[in-house]
């Protein structure tokens, strides 16, 4: 037998997730009653995943209780775990594993890092593939051009962090600050209804690219390219803000670019991750009136780059169109009147309170209830063609919607078939209905 007097007692005995229970407290120097222990421990947030609740987060509690008689965390945010876009689990075996440092490499860490924030959903598993990860690079790509070509405009303003612009602001300055202000109290709302991380950086990647790219900085180049005066400086100064502001609350999902954008602005402090978080304020007054006369300039927009796409016209050739909406918003569209040819690429010939005053000879139509605006096909297409086209067109659309009215005749149908889907049918009727009635009236006016 073995003598009793050659054994020794192991001291390390603690095995990885026994010791790894210690760490809320371990880690900051416990158990002597250190600074670091006094200021972080407990914490508020763990952020893990599932698959090892039991092996570390209950150890964890368990440990912090028993030996500080503290709960170490206040809330535990549990993630996905990531599998490949098949939504197997990765492993090497199957050879479906993407390295993370390999992918750094290739679109950067923001990139990567965002691309898993805008899929995680806090199910079990997600889905991570090569698509997303491009659409992420992208839009980072699309942070640093589109702060380049602002910082290029920003020249003469104080050094100082941009206060927000309160005068002299002109309709689209008035709906981007609006927007800005909505954005914030989403987000906000989506980090604090169990931690929506995905909605929360699908809103803000939406503001960036669709409002503040394409609709604001669109809108106010004329002003930024203006030798000077107030137009030009308020467009500064909300160009400044609004930039300043989003950089903040893209920081937590994008913190390398947006730090580097931020030092380059006007700015107090040493560091964009101290700065202050910026807090959703209280509607202004005329914050839902700026969106909604905004909002009917863009669908004006749309209609002439939606006509000009239908009618295979090129988006960029200019062309002519006339516009008749009630008398509020003709006079908000006479106000816009250029921004609308800017953006549009078109020439308003005529801006009409009164419904079907000074019909064009050949013409293109699109409405949305409030405006009608009437494209003049002049030279731009086959006008009999169009006519024989949108003619067949409606031709199918009765077909379909003969059809639709012999089903809901059908007794034995409408015995059988579920409310909700009697419902349903019904409303495709009408929808058939208003189809057919917007391409009677473009046939109309194709032969004016």
């Amino acid at each position: 037998g073995v003598d009793a007097a050659c054994l020794v007692q192991e001291t390390d005995v603690l095995d990885t997730w026994f010791s790894s229970g210690l760490w809320p407290f371990s880690t900051l120097g416990w158990p002597a009653q250190t600074p670091a222990l006094a200021k972080y421990f407990p914490t508020s947030t763990l952020v893990t995943s599932w698959d090892i609740l039991f092996f570390w987060v209950a150890r964890m509690s368990m440990f912090s209780l028993e030996l500080t008689g503290q709960v170490p965390f206040k809330q535990v945010l549990i993630n996905s775990l990531v599998a490949d876009e098949h939504g197997q689990k990765m492993s090497k075996s199957k050879g479906n594993v993407i390295d993370p440092l390999l992918k750094i490499d290739a679109i950067g860490a923001d990139a990567l890092r965002l691309g898993l924030m805008t899929i995680e959903s806090q199910s079990r598993y997600i889905s991570l593939s090569e698509e997303r990860l491009e659409t992420a690079r992208n839009f980072t790509n699309k942070v640093w051009n589109a702060a380049r070509f602002m910082l290029m405009n920003l020249q003469g303003l104080p050094e100082t962090t941009p206060a927000r612009p309160s005068l002299g602001l002109e309709l689209a300055d008035r709906w981007i600050l609006a927007q800005l202000d909505l954005t914030c109290a989403k987000v906000d709302g989506f980090l604090a209804q169990g931690v929506q991380v995905n909605q929360a950086a699908e809103t803000l990647t939406r503001f960036f690219w669709d409002d503040l790219c394409d609709w604001y900085i669109e809108a106010v180049k004329p002003r930024l390219a203006a030798e000077g005066g107030a137009p030009k400086r308020v467009a500064q100064e909300t160009l400044a803000h609004v930039l300043e502001s989003t950089l903040r609350l893209l920081h937590p999902f994008c913190p390398f670019i947006t730090e580097e954008i931020w030092q380059r602005l006007p700015h107090e402090g040493v560091s964009i991750a101290q700065a202050a978080w910026p807090g959703a304020p209280a509607p202004g007054p005329g914050a839902e009136a700026a969106r909604l006369e905004f909002g009917q300039f863009q669908e004006v927009v749309r209609s002439v780059r939606n006509l000009k796409a239908e009618n295979k016209v090129d988006p960029k050739k200019e062309v002519e169109v006339k516009l008749e909406a009630v008398d509020a918003v003709a006079d908000l569209l006479r106000a816009q009147r250029p921004l609308v040819e800017l953006l549009a690429k078109c020439r308003v010939v005529e801006i009409s309170s009164q419904a079907g005053a000074g019909r064009m000879d050949k013409v293109g139509v699109a409405a949305d209830g409030k405006v009608r605006v009437i494209l003049s096909m002049q030279g731009l297409v086959d006008v009999a063609a169009e006519q024989a086209r949108v003619a067949k067109e409606i031709e199918k659309q009765q077909g379909l919607l003969a059809a639709q009215r012999r089903k809901l005749e059908n007794e034995a149908f409408v015995a059988k078939a579920p409310p909700k889907l009697i419902e349903a049918e019904r409303a495709k009727v009408g929808e058939l209905e208003g189809a057919i009635v917007k391409l009677q009236v473009t046939l109309k006016d194709l032969g004016a």
